[in-house]
């Protein structure tokens, strides 16, 4: 996009997953279930991009793997703020807060 600019892309939808809670709306669903129909519904669309990401290869995206971060480069700050939140310290977004 940097390079060719904004205009140069095509939007579109490739595909629609299905709505698993949709599916169950007038089901006494528990929260437990709940849980895990949105958890299928997450786990289908990692497994479709990742799907996308090995037929058609990277170009717009930064790392191979689907839920990585590989490959991409992270400021001290980030990584910095990203290791407090993983520890559970407390963390500001920026210095005017």
């Amino acid at each position: 996009m940097n390079k060719y600019g904004l205009e140069s892309l095509s939007f579109g939808c490739l595909l629609v997953i299905k709505n698993y809670l949709g599916m169950f709306t007038g089901f006494n669903l528990s929260e437990e279930e709940k849980v895990f129909l949105t958890a299928l519904m997450q786990l289908d669309l990692l497994i479709t991009e990742q799907f996308f990401l090995d037929t058609f290869g990277l170009s717009l995206n930064v790392a191979p793997k689907v839920g990585t971060r590989e490959s991409s480069i992270l400021s001290d700050e980030t990584r910095k703020k990203m290791s407090d939140a993983h520890l559970n310290l407390d963390i500001t977004l920026s210095e005017d807060q």
